[in-house]
């Protein structure tokens, strides 16, 4: 019973580590983008210039969202004085 209560506590902070990272992909999306169209209308960027900084922001969203693969539930700290005070107050 514990086990799928732990794949449930691991599904829930996935899934909201999950929607903190869309957020952060998103802004850093639509922020090149509007940096890179003002730049453009400006005159102080160019096309092929522009469009290297696109595609290295898309690495950096692709990579920002490959931080995903290694999320691990944090576990609590144990201290293990106070786990053994408990034990010899049960005793």
């Amino acid at each position: 019973m514990s086990s799928s209560f732990n794949e449930l506590v691991h599904a829930f902070g996935l899934a909201k580590k999950t929607v903190l990272n869309t957020k952060e992909n998103i802004v850093i999306a639509v922020g090149t983008v509007a940096f890179l169209l003002i730049g453009l209308i400006a005159g102080y960027i160019y096309m092929a210039s522009g469009m290297l900084v696109h595609e290295a922001s898309i690495l950096v969203v692709i990579f920002n969202a490959m931080r995903l693969i290694h999320y691990q539930i944090k576990s609590p700290k144990i201290d293990l004085d106070q786990v053994a005070n408990q034990q010899v107050k049960l005793s």
